[in-house]
């Protein structure tokens, strides 16, 4: 079953392998090498800094200072952590619900949607593979100290908060884990609803929430001002309000149900939640409640940005839903099983020696239908070609430059407003003091005798870069 959960991913999405970097991965690339390694590591103690998510800065500094610019070893990275997500995944839902066979069912229900393509061939999502692996890493930590009721020592304690500083600085959805361990302390570990009961359990049991919702004030400080690099950006302004909560969740159930063109309507969404309600208070099982709160809070505070055209950016809410979905289908097996049984006493005790191959019939089955589901819905990814075919033509034509050489593109593929191009020479060369203009941003154009004071003049025509010499009159091009 293990083999079949983490193939499911590299059998519909294992391209993304070798995927290239995308125009994301050569800014946040380029802005990390360009900050000092002490900067860097000293963000991600001072979490509340502004740099942007520096647990990801660690990771591309990391990769890259090994490996340079190569995008292999970054996509190799990158679907490790999603098998190590998944193994998290199963063992989180294995310790809420009690059960191995939720485990292996929510395992399976998030190990591939189409709708996370961005996480399977775009490296810039790893700020997301990272939250979640400390996120969910610190909830994993806290639910198995709390076991039968536990006090929470110190080890888990500072175990649990390091995760979440870690998860802090790897995306700023990480903010609802002290309201979600608040939720699970409510629902697995309730007081008494006495004076004195509720008292002692708000402060004996919740001081780690209590810290962690303290931690959590600096850092929306920090998000939140003019320094931060969201600032400004008309992407990232939060609008709170319940029509626009509604409103995101909805276009983000149309593309999870593979739907995209407005299936989903906000009183569609509300009855979907109402019945999910129902069916928790009538299971009666803490894992039901446990998942429909964590699918409506989790989403804070991305749900208020503007909404993304995938549900990469659910990856870690999506958790909620796979782990709804195994603990309805396996309560049903056992209703279903407990009906049997009251109606034939004597097949009670062949359905207990039949378990196990009950449970595995139920997994190929729920294997069978979602492998049906993600084939018949897959989609091209959405690659970015362009930029490997460019850095592949430019060291063909360039095996070596110097160092503060000066390059100038009389024409180029990108965009103008696009700063691509300079980053990929600096870092495919490994030289931060590579000059790159282009005269589609330069105003008023260079004459001649600018452009020959360029150590490399190019130009892009027929849909290749080729090299020009300005010294000949007229300018000749070699491929």
């Amino acid at each position: 079953m293990a083999l079949v959960i983490g193939g499911i991913p590299l059998w519909f999405a294992g391209a993304g392998l070798h995927a290239y970097f995308t125009s994301d991965d050569t800014m946040n690339l380029y802005g990390y090498w360009s900050e000092p390694w002490r900067d860097l590591l000293v963000a991600n103690l001072a979490y509340y800094s502004p740099l942007y998510r520096p647990m990801g800065g660690l990771f591309y500094r990391a990769v890259f200072a090994v490996f340079g610019f190569n995008p292999l070893p970054f996509r190799v990275a990158c679907f490790a952590l999603l098998l190590i997500n998944l193994a998290l995944l199963y063992a989180t839902a294995r310790t809420l619900a009690a059960s191995r066979d939720v485990g292996l069912l929510a395992a399976l229900a998030g190990s591939y949607h189409a709708g996370f393509e961005d996480l399977y061939y775009n490296t810039g999502m790893v700020y997301d593979l990272l939250c979640y692996l400390f996120y969910v890493g610190a909830l994993l930590g806290y639910c198995h100290a709390r076991r039968a009721g536990r006090r929470l020592g110190w080890p888990q304690a500072i175990l649990v908060v390091a995760s979440y500083v870690c998860a802090l600085n790897s995306k700023e959805v990480a903010v609802t884990l002290p309201a979600v361990i608040l939720i699970y302390e409510w629902i697995y570990h309730r007081p008494k609803l006495s004076n004195r009961g509720l008292l002692g359990w708000i402060s004996r049991e919740l001081w780690l929430v209590w810290l962690l919702a303290a931690m959590t004030v600096p850092f929306l400080f920090g998000k939140l001002s003019s320094a931060s690099p969201f600032s400004g950006i008309p992407d990232y302004e939060l609008h709170i309000s319940p029509a626009r909560y509604l409103d995101a969740y909805r276009h983000y159930l149309d593309i999870a149900s593979y739907h995209r063109s407005a299936w989903f309507t906000a009183s569609g969404a509300l009855l979907l939640w109402a019945a999910m309600l129902l069916i928790a208070a009538r299971g009666r099982r803490k894992v039901l409640w446990f998942s429909f709160f964590f699918i409506l809070v989790s989403v804070l505070p991305v749900i208020f940005i503007t909404p993304r055209g995938t549900i990469s950016v659910l990856y870690l809410p999506y958790l909620g839903w796979a782990l709804y979905a195994a603990a309805l289908l396996v309560a049903m097996r056992e209703a279903l099983g407990a009906g049997l049984a009251r109606l034939a006493p004597r097949l009670s005790a062949l359905g207990a020696r039949m378990q196990p191959l009950t449970s595995a019939v139920t997994f190929a089955a729920a294997a069978v239908l979602l492998c049906g589901a993600h084939r018949a819905n897959t989609f091209p990814a959405q690659t970015q070609p362009v930029i490997g075919s460019t850095a592949d033509q430019i060291h063909r034509l360039l095996p070596q430059l110097p160092a503060n050489g000066r390059i100038l593109f009389l024409d180029d593929p990108f965009p103008a407003d696009d700063w691509t191009l300079p980053t990929l020479i600096r870092l495919s060369y490994g030289d931060r003091t590579i000059h790159v203009d282009r005269v589609k941003r330069m105003s008023p154009r260079p004459d001649l005798h600018e452009i020959r004071s360029y150590s490399v003049v190019l130009t892009y025509q027929r849909d290749r870069l080729v090299r020009i010499d300005p010294a000949q009159p007229g300018g000749t091009a070699a491929p």
